[in-house]
């Protein structure tokens, strides 16, 4: 990684331990897959390092449909496990990855200076 994907890197490790950790919520997520011929939610990854914003990169709010922007460091993920992500599990609650506008599948990869993934979601379900 890049010297700027290492500090923005340990900036979203900071932000979830003020803004996750500090509220006792868990301190990590589930990347969701489905399971070939069922349609089952099945786990793909689990990571603990990832943020949580309420507005973009550039700091616009978010659209309504979308609850919050999950962002995870550039190397704890690939392309192929962002392109399988259709739901995260965090906590008692499963998110679905929301669409963007026109043909994005509401994951971005890093680009530019923003070295992180960034995925809209919104509540689908609470777990047992």
């Amino acid at each position: 990684m890049s010297l700027l994907a290492d500090v923005q890197a340990a900036q979203i490790e900071w932000e979830n331990k003020l803004d996750i950790a500090g509220q006792g919520e868990v301190k990590k997520v589930a990347l969701m897959q489905r399971q070939d011929g069922t349609g089952l939610f099945i786990p793909l990854l689990e990571v603990e390092d990832f943020g949580r914003r309420e507005n973009d990169p550039a700091g616009r709010s978010l659209p309504p449909h979308v609850s919050f922007e999950l962002t995870i460091k550039e190397g704890l993920i690939t392309k192929e496990h962002a392109d399988k992500t259709i739901a995260i599990d965090h906590g008692k609650q499963r998110y679905g990855i929301l669409r963007g506008s026109g043909a994005e599948a509401g994951v971005w990869p890093p680009i530019g200076s923003n070295r992180f993934w960034r995925f809209w979601v919104a509540p689908l379900e609470e777990l047992p």
